[in-house]
């Protein structure tokens, strides 16, 4: 609900953290009005509770798979193949 304007940064960060919960996947818009000052309370709230933050791509897949810049889940290049692609 971060980018309804009508949303103060505490009602973000009142939502996020009365929500958390281990899993929990917290989603934030780039154009909500107070999400950016919000963002800062929310992880300084979220680790000081115990919680760390991982790529979302450690929470759903499982197995050796990252997620890229672009978003894209691809498995890492093995430092085998690094040395056959260079030859």
């Amino acid at each position: 609900m971060d980018w309804m304007e009508s949303k103060t940064k505490a009602d973000i960060v009142d939502r996020v953290t009365l929500g958390l919960h281990p899993g929990a996947i917290i989603l934030c818009h780039n154009n909500g009005t107070y999400t950016a000052e919000a963002v800062d309370e929310i992880i300084s709230y979220a680790q000081a509770q115990g919680y760390r933050f991982v790529p979302i791509g450690d929470l759903i897949y499982k197995g050796d798979y990252q997620t890229d810049q672009q978003g894209m889940e691809r498995k890492p290049i093995e430092k085998s193949e690094v040395g056959e692609q260079s030859e």
